[in-house]
Formats: C-alpha cells, sequence, structure tokens
C-alpha cells in the first residue's frame, strides 16, 4: 500500500556521491589499503619468524640424530 510516497531507484555510485565526495572515497579507500597492507606486513613478519624457528629445531634434531 503507498500512501503518496514515491522513491526513485539511485544506483549505488550516485548515493556515495551524495554522501562522500570523491576525493574522500579515494583518501579512505587508500588508508584501508594501506592499514591491510601494514597488517599484512606483520602477519608476514610473524610467519617468517614462525618458519625460522620450525627450521632451527629440525636443523637441530637432524644433527643429534647423526651423532
Amino acid at each position: 500500500m503507498s500512501r503518496g510516497k514515491s522513491y526513485e531507484k539511485v544506483e549505488m555510485g550516485e548515493a556515495l556521491d551524495h554522501l562522500y565526495n570523491s576525493k574522500k572515497i579515494l583518501e579512505n579507500f587508500i588508508s584501508a589499503l594501506t592499514e591491510a597492507a601494514r597488517q599484512n606486513k606483520e602477519k608476514l613478519a610473524e610467519l617468517d619468524l614462525a618458519r625460522r624457528f620450525v627450521k632451527a629445531l629440525t636443523e637441530d634434531g637432524e644433527r643429534k640424530r647423526k651423532k
């Protein structure tokens, strides 16, 4: 039941233009990418540390078996 209100379909891009200007959207996008890159870099550092730890344990175990 319509009570005299009519709504116009709007594309998402058009809606965003009304919420933020293009410069702000780009700033937010770049900020999000920068933060994601920082977090990925931290995760990679942690994984590399774990890899080196496992490698050291493996090499130590092999040396003990050879003796």
